[in-house]
């Protein structure tokens, strides 16, 4: 998938961490391609849900217009993405492992509000899909006009299952420990009322750090995993009427990240 590599790994970053992702983005940027790429490489059965039904079997869950879901599927959603199991039809089912939701959502006019902070804390990681500059368009173009590529299964879903439980065993030292939780409590004190920016989203940010440590092949998280990973851990989970003040807030913590020293991790 050209021009999109940070897609990809918020991807993996998620499956990997046993999490869940939400993207925004315009239609037509590679939102479905990519989702689609990553199960048959990994060798999951993934589904389009319709009903809580669909759930049944399923490692990998996609929701192609998460904004669009009804109150009643969004309910189940929330209780298997959370609890591993849901109700359809006053019986009670247990889901597969792993078992991993990955939604997608087109922008537009405050489609968030279109979400509890409930449903938005259910998400590990958010990311904004940026658009593809010139040269990958041209990429695409010239791609597009070759016979299409086979993908290989490279994992099963007792691989990845396996791979979940040792991400969990990458080491966080104590300074970067520290770090990354003063990044969740700058943004928290700032805003009230954060209660989404709460300990179990700090466990969850400091899961995907782990994660991207071992897609990277280290043994350590390092700062560089807690700058990347912030804004896409941390932007879905603040609540403000006024955007200019969640991005600015966002910016700022950045920056202050990018100000630690390299040496606080022995990972950089």
């Amino acid at each position: 998938l050209i021009g999109q590599e940070l897609m990809l790994e918020t991807l993996l970053i998620g499956i990997l961490a046993d999490g869940h992702v939400l993207l925004r983005g315009e239609p037509g940027i590679g939102k479905s391609t990519a989702i689609q790429s990553i199960a048959e490489i990994l060798g999951l059965e993934t589904v389009k849900i319709r009903s809580s039904e669909d759930f049944v079997g399923a490692n990998l869950v996609v929701i192609e217009e998460y904004q669009f879901l009804d109150q009643a599927l969004r309910s189940n959603l929330m209780m298997a993405m959370q609890e591993g199991r849901f109700i359809f039809k006053n019986e009670e089912f247990y889901l597969d492992k792993p078992f991993v939701v990955l939604a997608a959502m087109n922008p537009g006019k405050d489609e968030f509000e279109t979400m509890t902070p409930a449903q938005l804390d259910r998400f590990l990681l958010f990311l904004d899909v940026p658009g593809n500059s010139l040269d990958e368009e041209l990429a695409i173009l010239k791609r597009h006009q070759l016979p299409p590529m086979r993908l290989e299964q490279q994992l099963c879903a007792a691989e990845i299952l396996e791979i979940q439980r040792m991400v969990p065993r990458v080491k966080i030292s104590d300074p970067i420990s520290e770090v990354l939780v003063q990044s969740i409590i700058k943004v928290r004190e700032k805003i009230p009322g954060q209660h989404a920016l709460s300990s179990r989203s700090i466990i969850g940010y400091a899961r995907a750090c782990q994660a991207r440590a071992f897609l990277n092949g280290r043994t350590e998280v390092s700062l560089e995993d807690i700058k990347s990973l912030f804004r896409r851990a941390a932007s879905h989970r603040v609540f403000s009427h006024d955007k200019a003040v969640i991005e600015k807030l966002i910016c700022r913590t950045l920056n202050w990240l990018e100000a630690q020293a390299p040496d606080s991790s022995k990972g950089l």
